[in-house]
Formats: structure tokens, C-alpha cells, sequence
């Protein structure tokens, strides 16, 4: 028989799962990322790797985070950030789901924490910049000395955004080969 206090301790575990908050880094009122602070207690100065899991209600996968770094001894508070493009389009609405993860630098695992975050609506999470603007156009040929040749190209563009600013809009004219 053996007993637990004959094996080397792992070297650290999570605390806690601090606090969950939206970032809006760019000021459009809409979350870059979720932060979730973590503390670690590294009994072992060293190398570690702290991966986060966001998930529904239902346990289905939504995103993740992790953050690799040497860790001194004693209390180190971690952030993780969580992509606020990936939240919003899996349309699922918080509470989420957390599974907090500490990696030794051998990448075995030494502690895990659960929990959960606040409430979020999927809609405070950024949009893809894809979805920014709605852009629709027209072509047409402009035979302007009645010669029956075109010279001009004429494209016509409609644009609208969801957020109000100023922006540079770039066109290029490629043949089909590029």
C-alpha cells in the first residue's frame, strides 16, 4: 500500500476563477474579448501552461483560451482572453461554461477548476469585419463621344454599415487570370 504523501507534489494548482468581463478594445460598444482572470499558485518555479474552455449550457464546445508562461513562486493572476468574433457567431447566449486548465512544462496536467460566467448575450460580442458593411453595385460602359466604343468603366457603389465612422474605401479592376 502507498500512500499519496510518498509522491512529489504537482507544482501548482488554480486557485480561482477570479472574474469574467467584456473588453471593447476599439470603442464601437461591442466585447473584443471575454477576460477571465485566474489564480495560480505555482509551489514550483517553472514553466506552465494555463488553457481555458468556454462552452454552453449543454456542454458544447464554444471557444478557448490559453497562455504559456514561467511562472515564479507563489501567487500568479492569469488572464485568459476568450475571441469575441468566435462568441457571437456561435449565437449562444451566457451564462458559459468554464473549464480552467494548469499544464506543467512536461504538458502534464496538474489541476483543473469549473465554473461559470456571467450572463452575456452572444449580440455584445464583436461582428466580424465582414459583416460591417452591406455593399451592393452596377456596372455599365460609357460611350461618351458616340464613337460606339466605351471610355469609361462606370461602377456604382451602395454601402451601408453598422457603425458609423469614417473609412477608406480602395477599388482594383483584375482581369479574370488576376
Amino acid at each position: 500500500a502507498y500512500n499519496f504523501t510518498e509522491f512529489e507534489r504537482p507544482g501548482g494548482n488554480i486557485v480561482a476563477i477570479v472574474s469574467d468581463t467584456g473588453m471593447d478594445t476599439d470603442t464601437d460598444g461591442l466585447f473584443n474579448y471575454l477576460a477571465v482572470k485566474v489564480n495560480v499558485n505555482s509551489i514550483i518555479a517553472d514553466n506552465y501552461m494555463v488553457s481555458g474552455y468556454l462552452s454552453d449550457r449543454s456542454g458544447n464546445h464554444i471557444t478557448s483560451a490559453y497562455q504559456s508562461s514561467y511562472f515564479d513562486l507563489g501567487l500568479q493572476n492569469i488572464e485568459l482572453d476568450f475571441d469575441g468574433v468566435t462568441i457571437r457567431n456561435e449565437k449562444i447566449d451566457g451564462p458559459y461554461n468554464l473549464i480552467i486548465e494548469l499544464y506543467d512544462s512536461n504538458g502534464s496536467l496538474i489541476s483543473r477548476k469549473t465554473g461559470a460566467t456571467s450572463d452575456y448575450s452572444s449580440t455584445q460580442f464583436q461582428i466580424p469585419l465582414q459583416d460591417y458593411f452591406t455593399i451592393s453595385y452596377t456596372d455599365y460602359g460609357q460611350d461618351l463621344d458616340g464613337n460606339g466604343l466605351y471610355d469609361y468603366l462606370t461602377i456604382k457603389l451602395g454601402i451601408s454599415t453598422i457603425i458609423p465612422g469614417d473609412y477608406r474605401l480602395d477599388g482594383y479592376l483584375y482581369d479574370q487570370s488576376g
